[in-house]
């Protein structure tokens, strides 16, 4: 089976901006925290809030008793001037959460309304967004929900013409002529939202070359709808799902394309959990050697055996670069840390990758004996062959064992100020990358420094930035996939910080500085031509950076197996380049 993935799917701009406000409140604000109305239309990002202490509230209700000592956040469909007068009346702390594609809406409505025109929007009835736009209309505000209701509308001089941001963009269109006929002078915005437009027609496109669409997202949600409307319009059997165990998986097995998108507020983890269940899939009808190998790979991958022997083949190159002759140990030194490394931060991190890798904590707790005893073994050997290695390797495994281990630790009780408000290594920002880089960096190529008694060279600073940098670039890879789940936890990665866009042009330019450093090392006498061979690896680097931007590898097992197959590439092109010069491997 063959899984296409529409570029769109997932959280739209306005979307993303009102779960980062609120999930920042959650990590760092202290008292009762509402949202006015449910925040999106997704019960389970909804249900993810709550857990975090957020509570809904119904404007039919009113406002809490304790609104005054509360964080309320206005939700992103936005509310009525009255709704948002009353919150600030209160006197709670107030943040807005509008989508900025909605307070444009509200303020062409405004601008009409003080000049005396009527206005019509284009949308659903009852629909929080079109509730709020009717409050900034006032009596004069009608709405339109199909071409009949054209008939029905009242004789007006000045007419304004909006439609509800989520609206299907054909049915605007035909509903607006209508209206155009019937007020010849009526001004007529295209409020609909650049995204949703996007997203409606990849849609369309992407439903039209599969055997088969699903549509991610709440059933309350208006703009998932339309998309299960538009992938049935073009005959193509579309199912809509809200989470992964909606699929049918008997009758989607006869599909060998499917199709996937989902609405502008269906969180990342629901359609990591679906693109999951249908790689699961891809083996029914292949042949059983091509089934079995899918599922080794599966294994090899969410048990980090794969990383493991990656972060081996990368000490292999890395102590040729550096001209040390390389040594088992330090390979299985450098397996065993990183394997250790990887198994027990997942372990003790469950909450962010509940809502990063939801396939993979299932594989976790359905093998957590068998795990937790190979992380413990992989990390006595770690020490074991640093122990073997000399006194200084031994100290420096143990030390960043030690470190690993404490980094989720509050090592600063809570109720304590602590250094610039961080109680754990955890919360120190950009310090999941950082960290995971530098462990990298020290155990293929300080480590074997310190065992073989070298020199620190020029080739030793290219052999750490090289290590460094790759390890780098797929650590602040993997936290663009898992910026949600980071969030959830309050946890301040690269991505969280500077945004994803600009991460992306960090990984480029840090991608293009590598390449300058391996071109430049070998003229300048710092390596010898091995530096052109690993060339190939970030050229290999950029590659998988660029069908990730594309939303060719963004999720799933095909993803890892991608991304960490350079580690494999560069063990192999130093192995390669030293058959070649005559040298044994070991």
């Amino acid at each position: 089976m063959r899984i296409k993935l529409a570029k769109s799917a997932g959280f739209c701009l306005g979307v993303r901006r009102a779960m980062n406000l609120i999930l920042e409140a959650a990590n760092k604000e202290k008292g009762p925290l509402y949202t006015y109305g449910p925040l999106i239309h997704n019960p389970q990002a909804i249900e993810m809030l709550e857990s975090k202490g957020v509570t809904v509230i119904d404007p039919q209700g009113g406002l809490p008793k304790e609104a005054q000592d509360a964080f309320i956040v206005i939700r992103s469909h936005g509310v009525a001037p009255q709704e948002r007068h009353k919150i600030k009346a209160s006197g709670a702390r107030v943040v807005d959460a509008t989508c900025p594609r909605v307070s444009r809406v509200q303020s062409i409505i405004k601008k009409h309304v003080k000049k005396g025109y009527t206005t019509i929007i284009i949308g659903d009835k009852g629909h929080s967004e079109v509730t709020g736009l009717l409050g900034y209309a006032g009596p004069k505000g009608l709405v339109v929900e199909k071409l009949e209701d054209v008939e029905d509308l009242p004789e007006a001089d000045k007419v304004c013409v909006v439609a509800q941001t989520t609206q299907d963009q054909n049915a605007f269109w035909n509903i607006a002529k209508a209206i155009s006929e019937k007020y010849p002078q009526a001004s007529i915005f295209y409020t609909i939202c650049d995204s949703t437009g996007r997203r409606q027609r990849e849609t369309h496109a992407l439903a039209k070359d599969v055997d088969a669409m699903i549509v991610v997202g709440g059933r309350n949600s208006a703009n998932t709808r339309r998309l299960a409307e538009i992938c049935r319009g073009t005959a193509t059997p579309t199912s809509h799902v809200e989470t992964a165990e909606e699929l049918d998986l008997q009758a989607l097995a006869q599909y060998a394309t499917v199709g996937i998108t989902a609405g502008a507020s269906t969180p990342n983890w629901l359609i990591q959990e679906v693109v999951d269940r249908l790689e699961g899939l891809r083996g029914e009808k292949q042949k059983r050697w091509m089934r079995l190998l899918w599922e080794w790979a599966t294994y090899l991958v969410k048990s980090n055996v794969y990383v493991g022997l990656g972060a081996a083949s990368l000490s292999y190159a890395t102590c040729r670069l550096q001209g040390i002759e390389p040594e088992l140990r330090f390979t299985f030194a450098a397996c065993f840390y990183v394997f250790a490394m990887h198994i027990l931060n997942h372990f003790t991190d469950r909450t962010a990758v509940k809502f990063s890798e939801p396939a993979r904590l299932e594989f976790y707790d359905r093998h957590r004996k068998l795990l937790i005893s190979l992380g413990g073994l992989s990390a006595l050997g770690a020490l074991l062959c640093a122990l073997t290695l000399g006194g200084w390797p031994f100290l420096l495994i143990l030390v960043m064992s030690i470190l690993g281990l404490a980094y989720g630790i509050k090592i600063i009780p809570q109720s304590w100020p602590g250094p610039l408000g961080y109680h754990s290594l955890k919360d120190i920002p950009a310090s999941k990358d950082l960290s995971l880089a530098l462990a990298w960096a020290i155990v293929a190529v300080i480590m074997p420094l310190l065992s073989a008694g070298a020199r620190f060279t020029a080739a030793t600073s290219v052999a750490l930035f090289f290590t460094f940098a790759m390890a780098f670039i797929r650590s602040v890879l993997f936290s663009i996939k898992e910026i949600q789940g980071d969030q959830i936890v309050g946890r301040e990665t690269i991505p969280i910080i500077v945004g994803i866009k600009n991460t992306k042009v960090i990984l480029l330019a840090l991608t293009g500085l590598l390449a300058i450093v391996l071109v430049l090392s070998g003229p300048l006498g710092w390596t010898s031509n091995l530096n052109l061979f690993l060339l190939v690896g970030v050229l290999y680097t950029v590659m998988y950076l660029f069908l990730y931007h594309r939303r060719f590898i963004s999720q799933g097992t095909t993803f890892e197996l991608v991304v960490d197959g350079v580690f494999y590439l560069c063990g192999t092109l130093a192995y390669f380049w030293y058959l070649t010069s005559g040298s044994t491997p070991f």
